[in-house]
């Protein structure tokens, strides 16, 4: 489960964006990867872009109260 208190990095997102995949996507993996960096947010990404839920949306951090609702957190 993504963790409300962390924000995509916008420089891992750009990177990764840059290559080709889906700006969500890249979002999604620079999150549950925690920021860490742009190799281990690629190695996220490819080893889940077949998960069911790789284009739910991700909220901003000021739209977690609404997102809990609809995800039922």
């Amino acid at each position: 489960m993504l963790e409300p208190s962390i924000v995509a990095s916008e420089d891992i997102v750009s990177k990764l964006a840059g290559m080709g995949f889906n700006f969500l996507h890249c979002q999604k993996a620079a999150i549950n990867t925690s920021n860490v960096g742009v190799e281990e947010a690629m190695t996220w990404l490819l080893s889940h872009m077949d998960d069911p839920g790789i284009q739910i949306y991700v909220p901003a951090p000021a739209d977690w109260g609404i997102a809990k609702c609809w995800l039922g957190w």
